[in-house]
């Protein structure tokens, strides 16, 4: 297999779901098939079993309605764990029946199911199974490579949807980043009647942005308000976030469910970046360096303060204060 197989992807749409895929389709293909446009002989076809699923309503057309009805998981780190998560959520998590790495210790458990190399899975009684891997692209061509060995039915799940909790994606932020607080800020100054919060949004987003980049900001942030209001969130726009757990895009969504007292939001995972922090700056996260070099008055600090401890973990004080 090639390598720029993986590296290179497009977005495919069937029967209205969209999709990741290798941008290259014809050089794959023809790799794995041959004449990929000719069915083969009667003989040589190869059937693939098909289960029913019967899933929560509310997952209904997602990547997890079309899962098998058992499968393993190859990796026990980081990504496994937030899939296991999405899975549990949603009472899905029993489908999964091993989990497979590359070498482990004798007697391995994660997540209360045995640790398996490729070559144990293969000769187990559920090798004929398909594998998940749960890794991300970096990692993804020598997995499939040990798979493949084993003649083993491995497909790769990730980036995907899950659901997480709020107060999850803001524990894993850095404290001293006030991008967050600014944005609880202006939510608090929409519902409370009061400019403070909007005056230290426009003075954060002055650090990095024109002078109208704040007043088209707050005017989407007014309009996300009220669809919440009479819709709720919407699942079809996640927050983003990559392998660490940092925020790459939804933050006033993620500030407006912390005011609301919301307990999940959907998201969706993204491998790390090297360019991450060249691309999204201390100034645009309004590092506390950054925050404290700003015009903010004694008045505006404090209060920027007050947001921030209310985002990081004081619930009580901002819980449902609208009737949502």
């Amino acid at each position: 297999y090639l390598r720029t197989w993986y590296a290179h992807r497009s977005l495919y749409t069937f029967e209205g779901e969209t999709f990741h895929g290798i941008r290259d389709a014809h050089g794959y293909l023809s790799f794995k098939f041959g004449d990929y446009m000719k069915f083969p002989k009667l003989e040589e076809r190869k059937s693939h079993p098909v289960s029913k699923l019967v899933l929560p309503s509310d997952w209904k057309g997602s990547v997890f309605g079309r899962l098998p009805a058992s499968f393993s998981v190859f990796g026990t780190g980081y990504v496994s764990g937030v899939l296991y998560k999405a899975l549990q959520n949603y009472r899905l998590e029993d489908r999964i029946k091993n989990y497979i790495v590359s070498n482990h210790e004798e007697g391995a458990v994660f997540k209360g199911r045995p640790v398996m190399t490729p070559a144990e899975y293969a000769r187990s009684a559920y090798g004929r199974e398909p594998v998940l891997i749960a890794a991300h692209e970096s990692a993804l061509e020598g997995i499939q490579m040990l798979l493949s060995k084993e003649q083993l039915d491995a497909q790769w799940i990730y980036p995907y949807p899950v659901s997480l909790s709020v107060g999850e994606i803001i524990s894993r932020q850095d404290p001293q980043e006030y991008w967050l607080a600014v944005r609880y800020g202006a939510v608090r100054a929409y519902y409370e009647h009061d400019p403070a919060g909007e005056v230290i949004y426009r003075r954060a987003f002055a650090q990095f942005a024109s002078g109208g980049s704040a007043d088209k900001r707050l005017a989407f942030l007014h309009e996300l308000i009220e669809s919440v209001e009479k819709n709720g969130f919407d699942p079809d726009r996640p927050v983003l976030l990559d392998e660490k757990g940092r925020l790459i895009d939804g933050l006033h969504r993620v500030a407006l469910a912390r005011y609301k007292g919301v307990e999940k939001l959907a998201c969706r995972i993204y491998p790390v970046s090297p360019d991450y922090e060249s691309i999204i700056t201390e100034r645009t996260r309004f590092h506390e360096r950054i925050a404290l070099q700003s015009d903010l008055t004694q008045e505006e600090w404090a209060l920027l303060q007050e947001n921030q401890r209310l985002v990081l973990g004081r619930t009580d004080d901002h819980t449902d204060h609208t009737g949502l």
